[in-house]
């Protein structure tokens, strides 16, 4: 009898011990099949959809995508480890009864950090115009903003007048001796480059082939991100070489 009841509490021992790996176990298992791929689908389809607005910081659908983010992260039990929520008189902290009434309601943590950033936007005036000299007489032509060209802004407005060299795609051979900045003064002066590389858009033709980025084949959002036609493109070249604008 003694020997029975020592193998049952042994068993229990053992079983008690045993419990929590188990459940460590399950409770990962559990949280690995919930990830799939419709669940990473239905997320992602709705934070690229046209609500969030392209999610550019500090507007409404960059807030909105946040705001549903941090909705996943309490659905999933994360715990908050951001700023304390903002106190106002619309949604004030409620004091757990009991506690003393002088002592300030403990802040509740969110899953945002705040900072500020400043935001320059273009003013309501942008022109720009090519004007071509011949003599004594000139031409120009007028380009539309946004449609034709695009201004990164600064903090002060600018208006210049300067000569415009075309560098055609700004590519340097040095392997055959080939350069299109040679023999050129960029310095103080506007570059007109083509963007992307020779022959981007036809992969069987010998200039892409020489001339495609030395990315690996398959990582085709790095490529796309670095000549993408329209890109603005690296500018190192452009300022070691003094040149104003591209």
């Amino acid at each position: 009898m003694k020997n029975c009841v020592r193998l049952i509490s042994l068993a229990t021992i053992l079983l008690f011990a045993t419990t929590p790996q188990y459940a460590q176990k399950a409770a990962r298992d559990k949280g690995l099949e919930g990830i799939t791929k419709e669940v990473i689908q239905g997320q992602l389809e709705f934070l690229a959809s046209d609500w969030t607005e392209g999610r550019e910081a500090g507007t409404r659908g960059a807030y909105m995508a946040a705001d549903y983010i941090a909705s996943m992260f309490k659905l999933y039990g994360l715990q908050p480890g951001g700023d304390p929520e903002p106190y106002s008189f619309n949604r004030m902290r409620r004091r757990p009864s009991g506690d003393d009434p002088m002592q300030r309601p403990e802040a509740k943590l969110t899953y945002f950090q705040n900072f500020n950033v400043v935001e320059t936007s273009p003013g309501a005036v942008q022109e720009m115009s090519i004007i071509t000299k011949n003599g004594g007489s000139a031409r120009s032509v007028d380009f539309n903003y946004m449609t034709d060209f695009a201004v990164n802004p600064g903090q002060v407005g600018m208006e210049v007048e300067v000569p415009i060299v075309f560098v055609g795609y700004g590519l340097v051979d040095e392997e055959n001796k080939y350069d299109d900045f040679k023999g050129l003064d960029l310095k103080g002066k506007f570059v007109i480059k083509l963007s992307g590389f020779p022959g981007q858009k036809y992969p069987e033709s010998k200039t892409y082939e020489k001339f495609k980025p030395e990315l690996p084949s398959d990582d085709m959002a790095a490529r796309m991100a670095r000549f993408r036609p329209g890109g603005f493109g690296g500018t190192r070249w452009a300022t070691e070489r003094g040149v104003l604008g591209v």
